[in-house]
C-alpha cells in the first residue's frame, strides 16, 4: 500500500500498524487516537504508582525498629513541663499569652497532642495542635491572643503524650490558666 502523508486512511493503518497514540489529521481537523496497549500501559504505570505511594507514606511498625521504643518503662519516663504558663496562673496580658510545653523521656514517644480551650466551653478549641515526633523531647511553642474573652475567663491546657501507634498507652497533663 502506498501513502501520501494527506491520505487518512493510511494514517489509520500507520497508527494501528505501530500500536501508538498519534495525532490523526482528518478533514475535521486533529484527532487524538489511542490503541489498547498504550491504554494497558497507563493503567499499569497509575497503579504502580498508586501502589508505591501507599507503601511509602503510612506509619508503620517498621518505623519502631529506628527508633528507641521501650514500651513498659517509656510512660514512666515522660516528663510534661508547662514552661508558661504556670497551673493557676492569671497570665500578664490576655492579647500576647505565651504557651510553652516541653516533653521528654528516656525513651522515644509517638504523638504530642496539645489543646487549649475556655474551661466552661471544651467545644471551643483555640488550639488544636497534633504532632507525630517519634523522639525523646519535643518543644512546642505558640504565642496567642486571646483578648476576644472576656476578663477573668479560666482556660485549660490539656498535653497528651503517646507511647504507641494506636494510642492506648499515653500520659497527659492539665494545666489551668486565667486571663486578667
Amino acid at each position: 500500500m502506498k501513502c501520501r502523508a494527506s491520505d487518512d486512511a493510511c494514517s489509520v493503518f500507520f497508527i494501528k500498524k505501530l500500536n501508538a497514540t498519534m495525532l490523526h489529521k482528518n478533514a475535521k481537523g486533529l484527532k487524538f487516537v489511542q490503541t489498547k496497549i498504550l491504554y494497558r500501559m497507563k493503567n499499569v504505570l497509575l497503579f504502580s504508582f498508586l501502589a508505591l505511594g501507599i507503601l511509602f507514606s503510612a506509619c508503620s511498625d517498621d518505623d519502631d525498629d529506628n527508633h528507641n521504643h521501650n514500651h513498659d518503662n517509656c510512660k514512666e519516663s515522660i516528663s510534661i513541663e508547662n514552661l508558661e504558663p504556670i497551673n493557676n496562673e492569671t497570665v500578664a496580658s490576655p492579647d500576647d499569652v505565651h504557651i510553652h510545653v516541653r516533653v521528654s523521656a528516656d525513651c522515644d514517644f509517638h504523638k504530642v497532642e496539645i489543646e487549649l480551650y475556655p474551661t466552661n466551653d471544651p467545644s471551643d478549641l483555640i488550639l488544636d495542635f497534633e504532632e507525630h515526633a517519634h523522639s525523646s523531647s519535643y518543644d512546642f511553642e505558640r504565642d496567642l491572643d486571646l483578648s476576644g474573652y472576656p476578663a477573668g475567663t479560666e482556660f485549660e491546657l490539656d498535653v497528651e503524650v503517646y507511647t504507641d501507634h494506636d494510642g492506648s498507652e499515653y500520659i497527659e497533663k492539665e494545666i489551668d490558666f486565667r486571663i486578667p
